[in-house]
């Protein structure tokens, strides 16, 4: 019959590609994973800088920037060089044979894995190593890399806002200057001598804007008053806000990201599965057997 020899040969093929399956399963070294937690203290977001408000979800452009920059030579080729990890895997891996840091940045991430802890904003980052003590490292790195990155993008963010603020206080300083000579000259010209309008004026100012102003002697300085007045507040807070920002940037940036959890040398590995493993090879070794049977050619009976 045909059909023996098809089957026996499935029996063939199925059994030596569960039997190298289970055979590599056995034979892998262990592996272990490590994890170290980050903990995103506001997100851009939020309407408030308080590191206890929760919001009711997460801004998800914040969440995919992370889950992207992490993983990305950005980050990871600092990692592999503050660790020496291309130096590491080249003896380890390859021989002595030179590993370019995109070939590092590929091991890391069949490695890696990133995942967000549900209900909380905290994200693992778990690394996989054959040596517990390499694990806990890059998941440790990758987190303080991670943290620096995002201090340091905040700082320079700030240090790019600063000549924006000068050049509007600059261009604010003018205006002021401006207004006050314009203020001066109305006021010496009406000879105004109180500081502050009659009760009722300004309203009834407001209320005479279709007359011209020269129907109204006098009253042409007190808008121009409240203006400069109004502009040198504003000019105030300007100020107040860059004293602020020039404080802050001497102050260690922390309040994006914490490192919550630091990654400790597992004791147990996770894999691989030995008792899958061997059930996958004998499964194999019985249907190698079965399939070599089959495929054995039977005796011819005498007629």
């Amino acid at each position: 019959m045909r059909s023996k020899p098809i089957l026996s040969l499935a029996l063939l093929v199925v059994g030596l590609v569960l039997g190298g399956f289970g055979l590599s399963l056995l034979l892998s070294a262990d592996q272990y994973q490590a994890w170290a937690k980050i903990y995103l203290a506001y997100l851009e977001s939020d309407s408030t800088n308080n590191p206890s408000f929760s919001p009711p979800s997460y801004d998800s452009s914040v969440i995919q920037n992370t889950f992207e920059i992490i993983p990305s030579p950005l980050i990871l080729s600092n990692v592999i060089a503050n660790l020496k990890l291309d130096e590491i895997w080249s003896r380890k891996y390859f021989k002595g044979a030179k590993l370019k840091t995109p070939e590092a940045v590929a091991i890391i991430n069949r490695r890696l894995s990133l995942a967000p802890v549900r209900g909380t904003r905290l994200i693992a980052i778990e690394f996989a190593s054959e040596d517990p003590n390499e694990a806990a490292q890059v998941a440790n790195a990758i987190a303080e890399t991670y943290w620096d990155y995002r201090t340091q993008s905040l700082k320079e963010l700030a240090k790019q806002q600063m000549p924006v603020l000068q050049q509007r206080f600059r261009d604010e300083v003018k205006q002021l200057q401006e207004s006050q000579a314009k203020v001066d000259s109305l006021k010496q010209q009406f000879s105004i001598t109180n500081d502050f309008p009659p009760a009722g004026l300004m309203q009834h100012i407001e209320q005479s804007r279709t007359y011209p102003l020269a129907e109204l002697p006098g009253q042409a300085y007190w808008p121009e008053k409240q203006k400069l007045d109004q502009m040198t507040e504003a000019h105030k807070l300007l100020a107040l806000r860059m004293e602020a920002d020039k404080a802050d940037r001497q102050l260690p940036r922390t309040s994006l990201v914490h490192i919550a959890d630091h990654a400790v040398p597992p004791t147990k590995p996770i894999g691989p599965n030995r008792f899958l493993g061997g059930g996958l090879a004998a499964a194999g070794l019985v249907l190698l057997i079965s399939g070599w049977v089959l495929l054995k050619p039977t005796g011819q009976h005498p007629a």
